[in-house]
């Protein structure tokens, strides 16, 4: 995908010139004040129990130690902050398992096929998330066309969020699975997929977990693609299409935001989600958190020569020395996808303004305010985590 090495540099140069410069954290607090920031009054028990399961479920005193320094508990804390506590330990689940996931798929990145069934890492993972699912999983799709949202026509919408599954739904993709044979987790810490998936499985609709399923797919896929591409670049700095190509599925946040109406403990009408304006929330969404992340986890991204937005920008938006126009450049984008967000949410609420029943109305903006708080939330974590400045007047020298 890349061109030649002599034909653009290799993000090693680029980092190379930001040595000794000064990276000044901005303060996005002006973009972000017109969204809610809220943390969960569960912080404290929740992070009591994700110590305890990693305490329990991890070996290795390293990946231990890895596990609780990103503080899982505060990152579901703030991003779902009025959820049940039940609900935020489904979800430290899921976030547990994606966490160790990224860690075990570079590891075994070298050694992707199995020489005995003569499948991908990724695939064997689709299949095993699809049985912990209930869910059958189709033939892998064709590469570069997997959908941002599925099921790809409107299911008859489910108002009451524990109304049992119906296995013959036409708006589901996929048949239950319940009778299969469970396949074998596809890496050492993959079966922390299963508790994850029996607290979803209780509290959802077949169309919820076929949605998730897809996220889930595209995930798996991108995060392979993002392996193949840095390694096939020979450390080149990616354009900033190429790079979306791969990092709008590695982020993660299609399937974060699948889980909004389990964890608000509500359904909205299905149809709201073929949409282009919940396409474009979601979309955006994603943007925003690679956005935040790419730019405060500049110095630990520079260690390990990973490319990302800033090393794009200092290649093909500024002189590639001007490090503060390239972070503002992006500050400027976050400005524009929040915008977007907003302007996004608000036409969803205009097409159920009329709805005759009030929960609807309700219920959107329920799954609104989950979707900004994943926003605000993220950046609120990711200061905390990372350990970084709080104030714009403070820098970090690179």
């Amino acid at each position: 995908m890349a061109p030649a090495t002599s034909e653009r540099p290799t993000t090693a140069q680029v980092y190379a010139n930001l040595h000794g410069l000064k990276l000044h954290f901005p303060s996005l607090q002006s973009i972000l004040s017109s969204f809610p920031t809220e943390l969960s009054p569960h912080y404290g028990r929740l992070r009591e129990i994700v110590e305890k399961n990693i305490d329990d479920r991890i070996e290795e005193p390293d990946i231990r130690a890895k596990a609780k320094k990103i503080n899982i508990a505060l990152l579901c804390a703030y991003w779902w902050p009025r959820s049940s506590l039940e609900r935020l330990v489904t979800m430290s689940w899921f976030v547990f398992w994606i966490f160790v996931w990224d860690d075990e798929a570079e590891e075994s990145s070298t050694q992707d096929l199995d020489l005995d069934s003569k499948t991908t890492l990724s695939e064997r993972a689709l299949r095993y998330v699809a049985f912990h699912l209930g869910l059958d999983p189709p033939s892998p799709p064709p590469s570069g066309n997997i959908a941002c949202v599925l099921p790809s026509s409107p299911p008859t919408s489910r108002r009451h969020h524990h109304q049992s599954d119906d296995s013959s739904d036409p708006g589901s993709l996929f048949l239950s699975s319940s009778s299969s044979k469970e396949p074998p987790p596809p890496t050492k810490y993959s079966v922390l997929f299963k508790p994850a998936a029996e607290g979803f499985k209780q509290g959802c609709t077949l169309t919820e977990r076929t949605r998730l399923y897809s996220e889930i797919q595209l995930y798996l896929h991108s995060s392979a693609l993002e392996v193949a591409t840095y390694a096939g670049g020979n450390g080149t700095v990616p354009t900033e299409k190429e790079y979306w190509v791969y990092r709008r599925g590695t982020n993660g946040i299609g399937f974060f935001s699948c889980l909004g109406e389990f964890m608000t403990e509500i359904t909205i009408p299905q149809y709201l989600f073929q949409t282009e304006e919940m396409k474009t929330l979601w979309e955006e969404l994603a943007k925003n958190v690679v956005i935040v992340n790419d730019v405060l986890s500049l110095p630990k991204e520079m260690k390990v020569n990973w490319p990302g937005l800033v090393a794009i920008d200092l290649t093909y938006r500024t002189s590639g020395h001007n490090l503060d126009k390239a972070i503002n450049l992006l500050v400027e984008d976050l400005r524009q996808v929040s915008n977007k967000m907003e302007a996004a949410g608000a036409r969803l609420r205009e097409m159920v303004a009329e709805d005759p029943d009030p929960m609807v109305r309700k219920h959107v903006e329920k799954y609104l305010h989950s979707v900004y708080t994943i926003m605000t939330g993220h950046y609120e974590w990711t200061f905390t985590v990372f350990e970084l400045p709080m104030t714009a007047q403070d820098s970090i020298k690179m």
